[in-house]
C-alpha cells in the first residue's frame, strides 16, 4: 500500500509520495530553482486536522493520500470504528469487503487492507504535523501546540492499536525510522501534550458556527491524558488511575461542559448528540473535541456518512413520524450483537417489532437507539444477511426542528471525538479502581439520569459490586457505537479468552476465545519489508 501527500497551497504544487517507513520522498526542492516554495503555513495547520475528516486533497475524497484504497474507505473515523467496534462484543458487519469478516472475527493478519489503511493514514498525519512543525517553527505558539496535541492524538492510536511498538519520528528525514515500544512512546504522548497544554486555546463549549470550534484546546488535551492513565497499565504495566482521576477531574471542574440532557421535539438530549445539528441544537455544549462536517461542503464517505449509512436500510424508523435518516444514503452493514442489546435489558421476547420509541420504552433507557421491526436479536445463525441482529438509529442526519439537512446526500452530523460523558466515566471507574465505589456510582448515575434510566430497568445502577461490572456495562451502554469499544474490554480483562464471549467472536457463530496475542494488531508486512528496523508484534 503507497502512500501519497501534497503539500498544501504550495506556490508550486508537488506531488511526493512516501512510504511510512521511509519518508526520503518528502523533498520540497523544486525542479526548477527559481520557485518559490514556501509552503502557506495556514493551509497546512488544516491538512493537519483534515486527516481527521478527509481521505485526500479534495472535499469529495479525490485525490487521496493513500494509494490502493477509494476515498471512503482510507478515512481515519471509518477505520478507527472498523478496528475498535467489528472486533468486540458491539457490531458486526456482513458486507463481502476484503477484511470485514476477519474483523468481524478478531482474526486479522499482517494483510489486512482495512487495519494496514489505518495505520498508513495516521502516519500520513504524523507526517504532515512533522512537517508543519518542522517548516512553520516559530510561526504561531498556539498553532504550534495544536499541532503537537494532534500528532500526540494520532500516536494515541498507534500506542492503543500496536502497542507502541510501531516507527517513531517528530521529523521529516531520509533515515528510516526506529521502532519505539509502548512505555517510551507513553511517556512521549505524556510529554508532549504537558508541554504543549500553556499555549493551547483555554476551553469553552462552542457552537459549529463559533470560530475556533473543532480546535484541540486545553481540554482536550487533558481528555486525551485522561486516556492514556486509564489505559497505562495495559501500555506499560503500570497503572495510573490517580492520574486518570485527577486528568478527568480537571475537565469536569472547568465547569464549561455539560450533558445533552435538554429533550426537544421528540428527540432526547442523549439522541441531540448525534443529529444533523449536534453542532448547534444543544448537544454541542457536551462535545470537547469536534469533527465539523457540513453536507454542502464536505462530500466524504468515510466520517460521519459512514458512521449513519452504514447502519441504515431503508425499512428503518425511530418512530412513526421519523422514518428514515434523512439522506438517501442506506447501505444496510453493520448492525448490533445480540450482546450490546442485552446491555439495555433487552431480550428477544420483550422487543420484538419495534421502532427506535418503542425500543427505548421496554429499554427504559433513552440510549437505546435500536430498530427491531422486521429483524432477528441476534446475528448468530447468519452473519450475511443485514436483518440478523437488531439496527442501530444512532446517527442520522434529521434536524430537531424538522429542516433538512444542508446536501441531499451527504449529512451535516459532526463526530464528536471527546465528549463530557468520557470525563464521567473515566473519572468513576478511575475511582472504583482506587476503592472509591461511591464516588464512582454517583458519576454513573448522573449519566443515567441524563439517559432517563427508570427505576423498575433491570440495568439501573444502584451500586458497583466487586468486580465493577457495573462500569465497564455503563461504557458500553453510552459508547456503543462511537469507536472505542475494543479498548475497554482489553482494560478489563475481557478480549481475549473464554470468560467472556460473543457472537462471531473468534470466527465461530456463538464465540470462541481469541490467543492473548489479539490484543495488539500486526505490523503491516509492507512496513516490515520497507524498514529493518522493525519487529513484528507477537502472534503474527
Amino acid at each position: 500500500m503507497k502512500l501519497r501527500y501534497i503539500l498544501p497551497a504550495v506556490a508550486s504544487v508537488a506531488l511526493l509520495g512516501f512510504n511510512s517507513a521511509c519518508t526520503d520522498d518528502l523533498d520540497v526542492t523544486p525542479i526548477d530553482p527559481s520557485t518559490l516554495m514556501t509552503p502557506d503555513y495556514d493551509a497546512l495547520l488544516n491538512k493537519c486536522y483534515a486527516h481527521l475528516a478527509l481521505s485526500g486533497q479534495e472535499t469529495n475524497d479525490g485525490n487521496i493520500d493513500i494509494d490502493d484504497l477509494d476515498g471512503g474507505t482510507s478515512g481515519l473515523i471509518r477505520q478507527l470504528w472498523n478496528s475498535q467496534e467489528l472486533t468486540s462484543d458491539e457490531a458486526v458487519c456482513g458486507w463481502g469487503d476484503a477484511g470485514i469478516d476477519t474483523y468481524d472475527f478478531g482474526t486479522m493478519g499482517s494483510d489486512h487492507p482495512m487495519l494496514n489503511g489505518l495505520y498508513n493514514r495516521l502516519y500520513v498525519a504524523i507526517t504532515t504535523c512533522n512537517f508543519y512543525l518542522q517548516e512553520a517553527a516559530g510561526y504561531n505558539a498556539t498553532y504550534t501546540a495544536e499541532v503537537r496535541a494532534l500528532r500526540a492524538y494520532y500516536y494515541s492510536i498507534l500506542l492503543d492499536g500496536w502497542g507502541g511498538n510501531v516507527p517513531f519520528a517528530t521529523t521529516v528525514s531520509s533515515e528510516k525510522p526506529i521502532q519505539t515500544n509502548g512505555t517510551d512512546l507513553y511517556n512521549f504522548i505524556e510529554k508532549e501534550l504537558n508541554e504543549a497544554m500553556p499555549d493551547l486555546l483555554e476551553a469553552k463549549a462552542l457552537k459549529e458556527t463559533d470560530a475556533n470550534y473543532g480546535r484541540f484546546n486545553k481540554a482536550a488535551a487533558d481528555m486525551l491524558l485522561a486516556r492514556i492513565y486509564l489505559n497505562a497499565k495495559v501500555y506499560t504495566g503500570t497503572a495510573q488511575w490517580q492520574k486518570a482521576s485527577d486528568a478527568a477531574k480537571r475537565v469536569i471542574d472547568l465547569g464549561v461542559y455539560k450533558l445533552s440532557s435538554d429533550a426537544q421535539n421528540g428527540f432526547s438530549g442523549y439522541q441531540k448528540l448525534f443529529m444533523g445539528d449536534n453542532g448547534t441544537n444543544g448537544a454541542n455544549e457536551e462535545a470537547i473535541f469536534a469533527v465539523k462536517m457540513e453536507g454542502a461542503h464536505m462530500n466524504t464517505w468515510g466520517a460521519s456518512m459512514f458512521l449513519m449509512a452504514s447502519c441504515w436500510d431503508t425499512d428503518m424508523k425511530i418512530s412513526s413520524t421519523v422514518t428514515s435518516n434523512n439522506t438517501k444514503e442506506n447501505w444496510g452493514g453493520n448492525r448490533a450483537t445480540s450482546q450490546l442489546s442485552s446491555k439495555f435489558s433487552l431480550t428477544e421476547a420483550n422487543s420484538a417489532g419495534l421502532y427506535t420509541d418503542g425500543i427505548v420504552a421496554v429499554a427504559g433507557d433513552d440510549r437505546a437507539l435500536f430498530c427491531s421491526e422486521g429483524r432477528q436479536f441476534s446475528s448468530a445463525s447468519d452473519l450475511g444477511t443485514f436483518k440478523n441482529g437488531y439496527a442501530v438509529t444512532k446517527y442520522h442526519n434529521n434536524k430537531i426542528n424538522g429542516e433538512a439537512g444542508s446536501h441531499a446526500q451527504f449529512p451535516d452530523i459532526d463526530v464528536f471525538i471527546m465528549r463530557y460523558a468520557e470525563a464521567l466515566l473515566t473519572y468513576a471507574e478511575a475511582q472504583y479502581r482506587l476503592g472509591n465505589s461511591e464516588e464512582a456510582l454517583k458519576k454513573i448515575q448522573e449519566l443515567q439520569a441524563r439517559a432517563n434510566v427508570r427505576i423498575n430497568c433491570g440495568h439501573k445502577v444502584n451500586s458497583i459490586s466487586a468486580d465493577g461490572q457495573e462500569i465497564i456495562d455503563e461504557w458500553c451502554r453510552e459508547f456503543f457505537f462511537e469507536g472505542r469499544r475494543r479498548t475497554d474490554l482489553i482494560r478489563w480483562d475481557l478480549y481475549t479468552g473464554a470468560s467472556y464471549l460473543w457472537e462471531w467472536k473468534g470466527g465461530v457463530a456463538n464465540g470462541t476465545s481469541l490467543k492473548e496475542t489479539a490484543k495488539l494488531f500486526p505490523i503491516p508486512s509492507s512496513d516490515l519489508i520497507a524498514n529493518d528496523n522493525l519487529k513484528q508484534n507477537p502472534g503474527y
